[in-house]
C-alpha cells in the first residue's frame, strides 16, 4: 500500500501508508472491495507510513493452457503439422491486482481491470 503521493516531503517515491486494521480485506471480497479503505490512511505531513512492502495479497488465480499437435505425413519428403492451442481453456474470470494508492483515491482497495479471457488459435505448417 503506498501513499500514492511524496507525503513525507523528501522525494522519494513509493512511500508507503499508515495500516490502521490488522485485517486490511472487504467482507466479501469482491472486485469493487478488495481492500477495506478504513484500513488504511495517509500519513502526516512529513512522516512515513507504517504499512510493509507487499503485505496484502492480490486476488489469486490459476490457469490451465492447452495445446495439442498433429503430423501428417503427405508423402515422404512431405508433411502436414495441424495445432491448435487454447490458454485460459476454462475461461475463469481471473482478476489483476487492485489499485494500492491511498491518496483521496475513490477506487482505492478496488479491482478495475482483469487477465485476458479465453484465446484460442489453430495452425497448419506444411514442411517439404
Amino acid at each position: 500500500m503506498t501513499a500514492g503521493s511524496d507525503v513525507a516531503l523528501t522525494g522519494a517515491v513509493g512511500q508507503r501508508a499508515n495500516q490502521l486494521a490488522e485485517d486490511v480485506f472487504c467482507k466479501p471480497r469482491n472486485h469493487n472491495c478488495w481492500i477495506s479503505p478504513a484500513a488504511f490512511a495517509l500519513p502526516a505531513a512529513g512522516t512515513l507510513g507504517n504499512a510493509g512492502r507487499s503485505n496484502v495479497a492480490g486476488p489469486g488465480f490459476y490457469g490451465i493452457d492447452m495445446a495439442v499437435s498433429r503430423i501428417f505425413r503427405v508423402r515422404e519428403s512431405i508433411s502436414l503439422e495441424a495445432r491448435g492451442e487454447a490458454f485460459n481453456l476454462t475461461n475463469g474470470v481471473r482478476l489483476n491486482a487492485p489499485i494500492t494508492a491511498r491518496n483521496n483515491n475513490s477506487n482505492f482497495g478496488t479491482v478495475r481491470t482483469a487477465r485476458d479471457p479465453r484465446i484460442m488459435q489453430v495452425a497448419l505448417k506444411l514442411v517439404f
